[in-house]
């Protein structure tokens, strides 16, 4: 559901959202990363409908990343 991390960021803020080692991320940290990455994409000109390769191993930032591209309305490759 377009707009779902969006409405958990102003509902739940400062609540954890991921947890990894010693390490959490808000639900607002989390849409406001999202948030720049998807303003450096499209600074590097991702347009929607374009396909973006994500290359990473299983950790938190591959969930801002797949949030980032989706909010430019652009598709994860994975």
């Amino acid at each position: 559901m377009p707009g779902g991390l969006e409405r958990a960021a102003a509902r739940f803020g400062e609540r954890d959202f991921i947890r990894a080692g010693d390490h959490r991320w808000s639900f607002r940290d989390v849409e406001g990363r999202s948030n720049a990455f998807a303003r450096h994409l499209h600074a590097k000109g991702v347009v929607p409908g374009q396909r973006v390769a994500v290359m990473t191993s299983n950790r938190p930032e591959f969930v801002m990343a797949v949030h980032g591209i989706s909010k430019l309305g652009a598709a994860a490759v994975l």
